[in-house]
């Protein structure tokens, strides 16, 4: 929400995205009436509830007068935060983990290097002698992140899942075993 709403009247929301918007010139005219504040805030936690299921590492910012006490208990954060949760503990029973702003920069990083590697995975199924694995290669170095296989030394488990960094040299091939076959 970042600011641009009104905890009472949702008139600056409105500005920005309702169907006669002017803030912005219009630019960001979204919705097709003027929303009320609990459809503004259905609306907002369910953009905020989507970030969470892609596991976006992406940082948000609220201003501090949406932290302000509007009834001396709620306010327009801890309203919108309080929705966001009873929608997400709807869909999932997964711990929300809170990385430092350092962690964050580096977890950024790695997923920036991994998205312009060019690594390239390969599921290999069973054969008669051998069983499943994952082949990963990397034109360049790269730590690939891989969710439920339990390979090298990096390995964090989220959910009962275990998640593998897999480390890369370029041009490194790697190849993970999975499964063993009948």
């Amino acid at each position: 929400i970042g600011g641009v709403l009104n905890a009472f009247t949702g008139k600056e929301y409105t500005c920005y995205y309702g169907p006669t918007a002017s803030c912005a010139g219009g630019a960001l005219r979204f919705w097709d009436h003027d929303l009320t504040y609990p459809e503004i805030l259905d609306k907002e936690s369910d953009f905020l509830v989507g970030y969470l299921l892609k596991w976006s590492l992406d940082p948000l910012m609220f201003h501090q007068p949406n932290l302000r006490a509007y009834d001396g208990t709620h306010s327009l954060l801890s309203d919108l935060l309080d929705l966001t949760m009873q929608k997400y503990n709807r869909v999932y029973n997964l711990p929300i983990v809170n990385l430092t702003e350092h962690d964050v920069g580096l977890k950024m990083s790695d997923w920036m290097g991994y998205k312009a590697s060019g690594v390239k995975g390969s599921l290999v199924p069973c054969t008669a002698t051998a069983g499943a694995s994952l082949v990963l290669t990397s034109p360049s170095a790269v730590t690939v992140p891989v969710t439920g296989v339990r390979s090298g030394g990096t390995v964090e488990i989220y959910g009962g899942q275990n998640i593998s960094y897999v480390r890369l040299a370029a041009n490194q091939t790697v190849t993970i075993p999975l499964t063993t076959c009948p």
